[in-house]
């Protein structure tokens, strides 16, 4: 069956943003350039006001306009808003998150617009680290672009790194991939693992900082090639920004073209949200799983009678983004004033029990109290549960009770 859904895939980032999409027509992603057939893929995530009027430049034409001094700049859009300190543009003060909204909107434009039977499958943002905070200000964005937050995912670029190498021909992970992002003298690197012995293949990625020699750059990435690969059965290599540009890889290209396939780009992490989002929406099995540092690594549920036999009915899930996991179930309560929650780590038969007491429950006959049971992610150690009475019909109005909990994740209630 076709899919008549569009992926958006946005790496943002303070001084670039990248934007991809994949639909059915494409069988990879699509990156946009602000310059048609260009290539050029980074667009500054910056926005200018033209001097003595009021209209809007983005991207490289407002960094040209504000060197020519025709217009003011505002640069480093998303740590800005985040900060929620106004910007002056002429005197004139203007929120970062509006001037953030703004260069998004104008970034949306180029994509192939939403028309006929195709919509909108998810938009995934990359960025190089998620938290509680960052993961509110997308959501504020997409609620201000008119997005659904149930079709907004934000990952950081390792899982978007995760994503990319899986949509790729087999023998690229044959054995680990590496990737080393350089840039602003900044180097980092990441190597790939799967266990093919699990089922689905567990995915772990190892991530190392290192000091590099500028003065020696080349002799340097040589050596840390020959560290970082030795005994490793490394099969292809991704090398990833500006750092990389020049020609100055000379000794160290050539022992890192030794039995692996290298790939130069920067457009991999935009290219993996978009891989990310047709998964995510996928009903097919995806034969891989990776637990990244924002997932939760636990299932919470309920132990409920279906027909007469126990099952696990699951809240939150782990591979769910700790930062915007929620779930909700009705249930009908048998004879206790109380419910049992349990938290479960993935292939493991051991739970832990927290028991949630519905102190001040109307008394009622048994199965004629149903509850509504509201379950959501607090950030890294947390999780709210709110339990509603609704009652049960006509015979047994709702009393408009609500129990709140903070249950702690990985500290036991009780274990089974």
């Amino acid at each position: 069956m076709r899919d008549n859904r569009i992926y958006y895939g946005i790496d943002l980032d303070d001084s670039y943003t990248m934007f991809s999409y994949l639909d059915s027509m494409h069988k990879e992603p699509q990156t946009m350039s602000p310059v048609l057939g260009s290539g050029l893929y980074q667009i500054p995530t910056c926005i200018g006001r033209r001097r003595g009027e009021e209209s809007w430049l983005y991207g490289e034409d407002a960094v040209r306009a504000a060197r020519l001094l025709e217009a003011d700049l505002a640069d480093q859009l998303f740590s800005r808003a985040l900060a929620e300190e106004d910007v002056y543009l002429e005197g004139k003060p203007y929120h970062p998150f509006d001037l953030l909204l703004y260069f998004l909107n104008h970034l949306m434009a180029l994509a192939p617009q939403l028309a006929g039977q195709m919509v909108l499958g998810q938009m995934v943002f990359v960025l190089d680290r998620v938290d509680a905070k960052r993961v509110r200000l997308i959501g504020r964005l997409a609620d201000a672009m008119h997005y659904s937050r149930e079709l907004i995912r934000v990952i950081d670029r390792k899982e978007s790194f995760y994503y990319f190498v899986f949509h790729q021909q087999a023998q690229i992970f044959v054995g680990d991939v590496a990737l080393f992002s350089y840039q602003e003298n900044v180097m980092r690197f990441w190597r790939l693992h799967r266990d093919q012995k699990t089922q689905p293949q567990m995915v772990t990625i190892e991530e190392k900082n290192l000091s590099v020699d500028t003065e020696n750059l080349d002799l340097c990435f040589d050596q840390i090639i020959d560290q970082n690969f030795k005994g490793d059965r490394i099969s292809s290599v991704y090398l990833i920004g500006s750092g990389f540009e020049g020609d100055w890889m000379k000794l160290s290209l050539n022992r890192l073209c030794r039995g692996r396939r290298v790939f130069i780009g920067k457009n991999l992490y935009t290219k993996g949200a978009c891989y990310c989002g047709r998964v995510r929406m996928s009903d097919e099995a995806w034969p891989f799983a990776y637990l990244s540092s924002n997932d939760l690594k636990v299932n919470v549920g309920l132990q409920v009678l279906n027909h007469g036999k126990k099952e696990f009915r699951t809240l939150l899930a782990a591979g769910e983004n700790r930062y915007e996991a929620k779930g909700t179930c009705e249930i009908i309560l048998d004879k206790q004033a109380e419910l049992e929650l349990w938290i479960r780590e993935p292939r493991q038969k051991k739970a832990y029990l927290h028991v949630i007491e519905l102190s001040d429950l109307p008394r009622r006959p048994p199965r004629t109290s149903r509850l509504r049971v509201q379950a959501k992610s607090r950030g890294d150690e947390e999780i709210e549960v709110k339990v509603f009475d609704l009652g049960f019909g006509d015979f047994y109005p709702s009393s408009g009770q609500v129990w709140t909990y903070q249950i702690a994740l990985y500290k036991e209630g009780g274990e089974r």
